[in-house]
């Protein structure tokens, strides 16, 4: 999207209107065409245009039509923004008012006002006046031309193409602008804001800090920070002090289900032993020839001493 720009001549700093805009573009078209001046080269092109002369109408003050017949040498070209340009600015707005893309066009104008027309928008730095933040813009705008790429750029799959749209009008809706800091500030800075020697003055909230009360507020920072770095080494110190009695408990806990455990063994095992007495069967056994006594063996506790009871 652009703007609609166009050529514009100036006499005597002064712009033309339309009919004189006209009458100039009519005398440089048909001298183009002349067959004499479409053969020369470029620069005695520009010396018979120089020398074409124009007649231009005026009004004076009265209303009565005068006309100057003049050079075009004498006639300043300058290309400028032809693109018109409404502008509105309500002074208030209602709390919970609709927005202008909400709004019919009745509604604008009994909210937002009706639009005005500056008619000195010529140039981008006209528009900027306009064209500002806090602002609501609606575009009136048609296309003018298609293009299309010949070849395809490189490393694209198609030819690259697209519609250049023309900007006719602008609707420029200024919302009103509220008070907050950075206008405060601007208000404040507006006024003589320097104070005495080593002091500084904050006009906001009428206060006057010096050079010793920064000295008092680093020394509070400083206690602070040292308090706080404190109370980080006595909650580290009494965080470690808690590991290590959870870790005695641990070990104290260890070592009485490994007493209790081995007691259990030592239960089980003095109960197999009973067990396995009471099991034995005692025999009795003949050594020797027909003299001989019978012996009666009792197992004990001690396989390795068994003792012979007669």
């Amino acid at each position: 999207m652009k703007l609609k720009m166009d050529w514009f001549y100036y006499y005597d700093n002064k712009r033309l209107d339309r009919a004189n805009t006209s009458s100039i573009k009519k005398a440089v078209a048909e001298l183009m065409k002349n067959t004499k001046t479409a053969n020369l080269d470029k620069e005695k092109k520009k010396a018979a245009i120089n020398a074409l002369p124009i007649k231009l109408t005026f009004k004076d003050e009265e209303g009565k039509k005068e006309t100057v017949e003049v050079l075009m040498k004498d006639i300043e070209q300058r290309k400028e923004i032809d693109t018109k340009v409404f502008y509105r600015k309500p002074e208030k707005l209602e709390s919970g008012a609709k927005k202008p893309y909400d709004c019919t066009e009745e509604e604008l104008v009994q909210l937002y006002g009706d639009p005005m027309d500056p008619q000195d928008v010529r140039t981008p730095d006209d528009l900027d006046q306009f064209y500002r933040s806090r602002c609501y813009i609606r575009f009136l705008y048609k296309p003018q031309n298609l293009w299309a790429s010949k070849d395809k750029m490189a490393g694209a799959d198609k030819r690259t193409c697209g519609i250049k749209y023309i900007i006719y009008q602008i609707d420029i809706i200024q919302l009103p602008y509220e008070q907050n800091y950075s206008s405060s500030q601007k208000t404040i800075y507006s006024k003589y804001a320097f104070g005495k020697k080593n002091m500084l003055i904050n006009q906001a909230v009428d206060s006057v800090f010096t050079s010793v009360d920064k000295q008092d507020e680093k020394e509070t920072v400083k206690e602070t920070v040292k308090e706080t770095v404190k109370e980080t080494s006595t909650k580290k110190a009494e965080t470690k002090s808690t590991k290590k009695e959870m870790k005695v408990e641990s070990d104290d806990e260890k070592s009485e289900s490994e007493a209790e455990s081995e007691e259990a063994e030592s239960e089980e095992a003095e109960s197999e032993e009973s067990e396995s007495e009471e099991e034995v069967e005692v025999k009795p056994v003949k050594k020797g020839g027909k003299n001989a006594k019978t012996v009666v063996e009792t197992p004990t506790k001690n396989t390795k001493a068994n003792k012979k009871t007669k």
